[in-house]
């Protein structure tokens, strides 16, 4: 017999072993500053790009434009579409809108 226990969580607690507990600063393509903690409530869909990648980076972005126009409309509203930077120097919310 497996005996299991049900653990009641406050939604606004964030776990410490959470991700949404790192502590650093992004920036975002409309150039205001959040954190992880800020994306909390969502379901993320994440990915890592740089903008001056010529080979995977373009597929990635297709990839997550492919999953946005799949997921009907109405479920939207439950969704944070991210991409990281990995060439943060480069990649300054002016060429990341260009590239969104």
């Amino acid at each position: 017999m497996i005996e299991t226990t049900k653990q009641v969580t406050d939604s606004n607690v964030i776990s410490e072993n959470s991700i949404f507990n790192l502590t650093s600063k992004w920036q975002t393509e409309e150039d205001k500053t959040i954190e992880l903690r800020d994306l909390k409530g969502k379901t993320l869909v994440m990915v890592m790009i740089y903008t001056t990648c010529k080979a995977a980076c373009p597929s990635l972005v297709a990839d997550m434009r492919n999953i946005e126009n799949k997921i009907p409309k109405e479920n939207l509203d439950g969704l944070n579409f991210i991409l990281i930077s990995i060439d943060p120097k480069t990649d300054t919310p002016e060429r990341l809108n260009v590239l969104l």
